[in-house]
């Protein structure tokens, strides 16, 4: 439906020459959204506020789809495990390759509406994926508390991506 224009991919691909995933961003500098009715972007901003608070994520558009993974950070994130299977599953995949040490890079683009057929978004599937999204960040958060209690000490997952990457 053209939303996300291919003459972005060339910025996205130049970017993973030093990230390990690559987010095509609505919401930085240069980036943008086009003919988005108040109730769609007022959703997509509340999101991402959501998830980066909730996450710890830096991204400034956590639910962008316009992406590009490096295939062994994908394999670290652990794609087996996700929960998510709606549109929370964008957040939920960038929250894992974080918390494996991915760098994560943006490159503006400006997102069209798109000029057939209705978006699958819709209140339901936001609250949906607002409740996942909070189930899995307090799941983090407890489990950071409890590893820090115990005064647990693993390997940096970060040294297991970059080994991988290596691979």
């Amino acid at each position: 439906d053209f939303s996300h224009h291919p003459s972005y991919i060339p910025a996205i691909l130049g970017g993973m020459k030093n990230k390990d995933v690559m987010i095509g961003s609505r919401y930085v500098p240069g980036g943008g959204v086009r003919n988005w009715p108040f109730t769609r972007k007022m959703m997509s901003h509340g999101v991402n506020l959501f998830a980066r608070g909730m996450f710890g994520l830096r991204a400034k558009d956590t639910s962008g789809a316009f992406r590009c993974y490096r295939v062994p950070m994908l394999a670290c994130a652990g794609l087996k495990r996700m929960e998510s299977l709606g549109y929370s599953f964008l957040e939920e995949l960038l929250h894992r390759c974080n918390l494996v040490g991915a760098r994560i890079g943006e490159t503006p683009i400006i997102f069209e509406n798109r000029r057939n057929g209705t978006s699958k978004v819709n209140f339901v599937e936001a609250f949906r994926s607002l409740g996942i999204l909070m189930r899995l960040g307090l799941h983090t958060l407890i489990t950071k508390r409890v590893a820090y209690k115990k005064n647990w000490h693993l390997e940096p997952i970060r040294n297991v991506a970059e080994k991988r990457r290596a691979a």
